[in-house]
């Protein structure tokens, strides 16, 4: 191969327009021939797509071959992997090339130089691509969110695509670990984490966590809904600083923004939500209703009530509000009602199971990305109802994909008063919190006001049923 020349200064230039450095590439193998051993050290910066010349990357795949097998891969056991590969000729060019880039490179003290030029010419051609890409979407017949959905995807994964981060050391993160468990002894008696407004459950959980995935499912009507909004309503109420409060995000699947708004507004004024929706109050209860219309107005909740989301409209909109707003929390309402494909793509193009596989593992995905805990409201098939004893356990997840498995906390929702209309325990309901990754599970018991879709602190809780996980 012809051979080329690298200057006495190694190309340097940056911009967009100048999208390859062959001469960068070329100083970057030199200076790994010289000193192998700093193979290490570049390892987390480059991968072999990378490099542009074929011959630099049969070079490169060679060093990290001899490298994964324990051997350092100098001159002559470069020589020996690519003769073995059948590529030391063609396309590398013979030890010749090999001894040409040693000599062109009289030292490996910039080599971390060399390889950032190199993996950042390789990032703008991404980007570039991208671009190209994104300028074919413009022109399809796809929905304006899908093609910006499409879009920012296609950002991310280049982002993605990068070498893997390096490992941390510990006392990096110690730091942050004392620092927050003196925040915790320093507010003793305060809720760790988000507060959910219930304070037994709080005491269990110790609110919601950063990262977490919170999942709380149950049977159709059973009011989940109802306590996810609740919570949400909450967390935003609560104050976090005098000036500022927690901020929420509700991607509403089932119910339009609209219908969402009445329900908080009959949550938050007490007001029986039929009589709220055809206006049957009196005057002076409509007095109550304003003022919980004012005080809404000042928290701040954003919602989203797009049918049939997709995993990635949903990760996109919500990196879009993190990014303006830093969200503290994240209810999806509820997850059977999303896709794994684009909006609006038919769920029964693909196993159901597998899907909401796919959904369950990109919402954690997504709460570890942002460091935020994301609420995820569930539906449970009627094989619950198939029991004498009717109270959700962790098995009838199993057949919803690995929610169970992805889930930090999952909590079942359960009112004795959906199976027997007699009850005594009409306004009772049972929140089984049946999975804490971090922690102890039990039962919180909860007041709950049917036609107020309200749920309230209820005094009753049984410390016998909590157990250690």
């Amino acid at each position: 191969m012809e051979l080329l020349e690298i200057p006495p200064q190694v190309d340097v230039d940056t911009s967009a327009q100048n999208l390859f450095s062959p001469q960068a590439e070329q100083a970057v193998l030199g200076a790994l021939l010289l000193r192998p051993a700093a193979l290490i050290d570049v390892s987390a910066l480059l991968r072999d797509r990378y490099f542009t010349v074929e011959a630099h990357r049969a070079i490169f795949n060679a060093m990290q071959a001899l490298s994964d097998q324990g051997l350092e891969p100098d001159p002559v056991a470069l020589a020996n992997r690519l003769r073995e590969e059948g590529s030391l000729e063609e396309p590398v060019g013979g030890t010749a090339y090999l001894q040409y880039l040693i000599e062109s490179c009289p030292t490996s003290v910039n080599l971390l130089t060399y390889a950032r030029i190199v993996e950042r010419k390789a990032l703008l051609r991404q980007l570039n691509q991208a671009s190209l890409d994104i300028q074919d979407l413009i022109t399809t017949e796809k929905d304006v969110e899908d093609i910006i959905s499409d879009a920012e995807k296609a950002i991310y994964n280049i982002g993605q695509s990068r070498a893997d981060q390096d490992l941390t050391d510990i006392r990096d993160i110690m730091r942050d670990v004392v620092r927050d468990l003196e925040k915790a002894y320093l507010d003793e008696g305060n809720t760790p984490g988000l507060p959910t407004g219930f304070q037994q459950l709080d005491d269990l959980l110790g609110g919601f966590n950063k990262s977490d995935l919170i999942v709380l499912a149950g049977r159709p009507g059973m009011g989940k809904s109802s306590l996810g909004l609740t919570i949400a309503l909450n967390v935003a109420q609560h104050v976090r600083t005098p000036l500022q409060g927690f901020k929420v995000a509700i991607f509403s699947l089932e119910m339009s923004a609209s219908q969402l708004v009445q329900r908080l507004l009959a949550i938050e004024s007490g007001t029986d939500l039929q009589n709220l929706r055809v206006g049957r109050f009196g005057e002076d209860h409509w007095a109550t209703v304003r003022q919980a219309g004012t005080q809404l107005g000042k928290i701040r909740i954003f919602i989203d009530d797009t049918p049939g989301a997709s995993v990635t409209s949903v990760r996109s909109k919500a990196l879009r509000l993190h990014a303006r707003e830093n969200i503290d929390l994240i209810m999806i309402d509820y997850l059977q009602l999303m896709t794994a494909g684009e909006s609006g793509q038919n769920p029964r193009q693909q196993n159901r199971q597998q899907e909401i596989t796919v959904i369950s593992g990109a919402m954690k995905n997504l709460a570890r990305e942002l460091n935020v805990p994301v609420m995820a409201l569930s539906q449970l098939s009627r094989g619950v109802e198939a029991r004498q004893d009717k109270r959700p356990m962790l098995q009838d997840l199993r057949e919803s994909g690995s929610i169970a498995q992805d889930a930090d906390v999952v909590m079942f929702l359960y009112r004795e008063k959906y199976y027997d209309p007699e009850t005594i325990h009409d306004k009772v309901a049972e929140l089984n919190v049946a999975k804490h990754r971090n922690g102890a599970t039990g039962t919180v018991r909860m007041a709950f006001e049917e036609t107020l879709t309200q749920f309230k602190s209820a005094p009753v809780y049984d410390p016998a049923s909590m157990g250690q996980t």
